[in-house]
């Protein structure tokens, strides 16, 4: 759903620079990276969703009016290193690269500042920024009801690693498409067609760009078609029952 993108780029925008990650923000990335130069590794954020749910309005439509999505941000600091991966070919092979860092003292207290940063960032209380980029975020959801964050560890749970995964509950507008034959084919739907000239960083310019060469809004019915009427088996026996028998042994 494009409303979870339009949520998705406008955190990455009020993130931006707003923290000690700087401008390490990643966009539905994983960690560990590849190709990541030594100059980018520290406090690093990437932003993505996950599962979402509403309840539709009537058995006759699979979209709710408003959604909730988990927004999900992973705060860590990365180090420089060796990943083992494997290549095109099938074959292991070793490329540079960062990960996430074993906690310090100073990486756990990174980690704290990092997320407390996030959160007052993403915050709708008093004690925040009203600058374009937070209050375009702010107008990408209905609300926020619920937050969680949890400690990360190795795989086999074993290591702790120096990163919290934050998890935001957010309510959305579902995609609101605009009615056939009045705007041009590739239009957006709401909310993201209202806030998309309100992004301004060039990554989430270019995304921007792909989705609106690619969309298509749904057309209109063929005037045949808008209306269907079913008589389904009233006043009708039942079907008499096929005469089969299982063979007897």
């Amino acid at each position: 759903m494009l409303a979870y993108l339009a949520l998705r780029l406008a955190a990455i925008e009020a993130l931006t620079g707003a923290t000690i990650a700087g401008d390490r923000l990643y966009d539905s990335r994983q960690f560990p990276l590849d190709g990541i130069d030594s100059l980018d590794t520290g406090p690093s954020l990437c932003v993505y969703t996950e599962e979402g749910r509403g309840r539709p309005y009537g058995s006759a439509r699979t979209d709710p009016a408003e959604t909730h999505v988990w927004l999900v941000i992973e705060a860590v600091v990365l180090v420089a290193g060796s990943l083992d991966v494997t290549g095109p070919d099938g074959n292991p092979q070793t490329i540079d690269g960062a990960t996430t860092a074993i906690p310090d003292r100073d990486h756990e207290a990174m980690v704290d500042l990092l997320v407390s940063q996030v959160r007052r960032r993403l915050s709708i209380g008093g004690a925040v920024d009203y600058d374009d980029a937070a209050t375009l975020f702010r107008a990408a959801r209905v609300g926020i009801d619920e937050s969680e964050d949890m400690p990360q560890r190795t795989t086999d749970k074993a290591v702790r690693l120096a990163g919290r995964t934050l998890r935001f509950r957010a309510k959305v507008h579902c995609d609101a498409w605009p009615a056939a034959g009045t705007v041009p084919a590739s239009a957006l739907p709401e909310p993201l067609a209202s806030l998309a000239p309100r992004f301004v960083l060039p990554s989430s310019l270019d995304v921007l760009a792909t989705v609106s060469a690619s969309v298509h809004p749904p057309g209109a019915l063929p005037a045949a078609l808008t209306g269907i009427d079913m008589t389904i088996g009233l006043g009708r026996p039942p079907p008499t029952p096929p005469d089969l028998h299982a063979p007897v042994p």
